[in-house]
């Protein structure tokens, strides 16, 4: 990178733009301990509203049971996913139903239900034989069943909706093509031509036909061509009839949706709020969701790389988002945002200035400036041994910060804690996990499952055994174990998160069982010492959010990081030794594995 100097004309004095400026972050397709670092990145790169696209088919993947809460498997926590968006002051706008843009299998449609039902599904023109189904969205069928999806969804939706809350915002999409399904054209049809016809006389001779009943117009008969004829009645009606069926689609489900409690706006295919369908995506997907994803990846153009890193683009999109200067009274704060290594010369505040770099991992750090000819010069630097950078507030000692800077600091802050919040609760579950399956024989249903109906309790702890049994077939069949995980966790991930839970640890010995007894212990005390650094940062968070606050905030959160992190790679490796060596049955393969869960939890940190 080379420096270039440049002054206060270009594009790097900036403000936060607070108003509506919108990404897309699929939940869905990343693991809980990277939602706190791309929803900072969304941050960074200028949006405050999380386009949030739910898959009815990842939530409901068979009929009897619906997970929204991360039960079956972590990436289905719907609710969690939404609390920590409220967590970070970040609007949340819901795509239900048809999802065309989230390149899903049948739009995030169940497949179980288009195939035991085929009746429901969408007759489109010039559609290929191969390519997935569709629902006919007014089929009574289809209705039938995505309004019990809806019910259950909006139970435990409704309380984070409003003005105030969350979620402001729903989306529903349309199907992009004419559908003739039986039930459009054999039901829907008729009516539609006896609302707009005195009898089949009056259509006749608009028409020019001789129609004894509307029941013998049959739909396909005139449907529209590429470039239908502004002169052909026949086809106009039928292109006013779809738009009939689709309005009627919508406001059917927003009279339901408002009946049901919901009180935000509800939008359509045609409503000009781009920001619900086709706002950018925030994050590269390397490898996509084989049950649930068309595509082996997804978003590969997008500004964050998969594990949370920028990508090239990532400056591009950031400097160009925030564009724009921030005055207050007679003194200015700047946010300085560059796309490379440049000199920075900024007219000169009066009284002393603090110049601070802010990393993309939340840091703080002082920076030398001088003054030249009336400028305020410093060096901006993108990338060093320090980290990335976020950007650089010029600070005036005596002017506060706006009210757009103190959010953007109290997000990142958030970030900071959730995840803190979810490694301490991995390692409170991993410590428990351990001492309730040396005492109950592995018994212990998985966690949450109290919430399911018996059957399905049974069924789940049925299922997770069985999958714990075959990975631990597979893994005493090779030695490439840690590439065996990787490549099976997307097929059958379920069982890494919950497995500690149930496993059953009587086959032990006391010497094996007094070692897992001292890595409980120790991780007992680590969710401890995370739990205490989170209630002492929030006593900062009633103070004022200074510089010097928010710096002695972010150092309280991450002060049990860095030897939390030394001691799980020295667990880790310790495993790994006992493991290969024979000293530590397969099953406690699980145990390494959550482990290893922990340790991509404490990166975030």
């Amino acid at each position: 990178m080379t420096n270039r100097e440049t002054d206060s004309t270009d594009r790097t004095t900036v403000t936060p733009p607070l108003s509506c400026n919108a990404m897309t972050c699929d939940y869905f397709r990343m693991a809980p301990h990277l939602w706190p670092t791309m929803l900072a990145r969304l941050c960074q790169l200028g949006a405050d509203v999380v386009c949030v696209s739910v898959p009815w088919a990842w939530h409901q993947p068979e009929e009897k049971w619906v997970d929204l809460t991360g039960i079956t498997h972590p990436q289905r926590d719907l609710i969690g996913f939404i609390q920590l968006c409220a967590r970070m002051q970040l609007s949340v706008h819901l795509s239900l139903e048809l999802l065309p843009e989230a390149g899903l299998i049948a739009w995030g449609i169940p497949m179980w239900l288009l195939q035991q039902f085929p009746e429901s599904q969408a007759v489109l023109p010039n559609r290929e034989p191969e390519v997935f189904p569709l629902p006919s969205l007014e089929h009574p069928t289809y209705t039938e069943h995505v309004l019990r999806w809806l019910q259950t969804l909006s139970d435990p939706l409704l309380e984070l909706q409003s003005a105030t809350e969350p979620i402001t915002a729903v989306h529903l999409a349309a199907l992009p093509d004419r559908d003739y399904n039986a039930h459009n054209a054999r039901v829907l049809w008729p009516i539609w031509l006896r609302q707009h016809y005195d009898g089949i006389g009056h259509l006749n001779a608009a028409w020019g036909t001789n129609y004894e009943t509307f029941n013998a117009i049959m739909l396909h008969e005139h449907s529209l061509s590429p470039t239908p004829s502004a002169k052909n009645l026949p086809q106009e009606e039928v292109k006013d009839f779809f738009a009939w069926v689709d309005t009627r689609w919508f406001n059917r489900r927003a009279e339901w949706l408002s009946k049901r409690g919901w009180q935000i706006p509800v939008v359509g295919p045609t409503a000009p709020i781009d920001s619900l369908s086709t706002s950018p995506h925030v994050a590269q997907i390397a490898e996509d969701l084989p049950t649930l994803a068309v595509g082996v990846a997804w978003a590969e153009t997008a500004p964050v790389a998969s594990d949370g890193q920028p990508s090239p683009t990532f400056w591009t999109v950031k400097a160009k988002s925030w564009a724009g200067s921030l005055a207050e009274s007679d003194e200015k704060v700047f946010a300085v945002v560059r796309e490379q290594n440049s000199r920075v010369r900024l007219p000169a505040p009066a009284g002393k200035t603090v110049i601070l770099r802010l990393l993309l991992n939340g840091r703080l750090l002082p920076i030398k400036h001088r003054l030249s000819r009336g400028k305020l010069v410093f060096d901006y630097q993108l990338v060093d041994a320090s980290g990335f950078t976020d950007m650089y507030l010029v600070h005036p000692e005596s002017a506060p910060l706006t009210n757009q800077l103190t959010t953007y600091l109290q997000r990142l802050l958030s970030v900071r804690e959730a995840a803190l919040d979810y490694t301490s609760r991995l390692c409170q579950d991993l410590a428990s996990a351990l001492v309730g399956s040396s005492s109950d024989g592995g018994n212990s249903p998985p966690p949450g499952s109290d919430t399911l109906p018996k059957t399905a309790q049974a069924e789940l702890l049925e299922a997770e055994r069985s999958l714990e049994n075959a990975r631990l077939a597979v893994l005493k069949a090779t030695a490439s174990l840690g590439e065996i995980e990787r490549r099976l966790s997307p097929v059958i991930p379920g069982s890494l998160y919950h497995a500690g839970t149930w496993m059953d640890l009587s086959v032990l010995t006391p010497n094996q069982r007094s070692l897992l007894a001292e890595l409980a212990d120790d991780f007992l005390s680590y969710a401890a010492q995370m739990r205490e650094a989170r209630d002492t940062a929030a006593v900062h968070y009633v103070q004022s959010m200074e510089p010097d606050n928010y710096a002695a905030v972010w150092e309280v959160l991450g002060a049990p990081v860095e030897p939390i992190r030394t001691s799980t790679l020295g667990w880790i490796a310790k495993l790994r030794i006992e493991l290969n060596s024979g000293g530590l049955p397969p099953v406690v393969w699980t145990v390494h594995n959550l482990l290893e869960q922990i340790l991509r939890g404490l990166t975030n940190l």
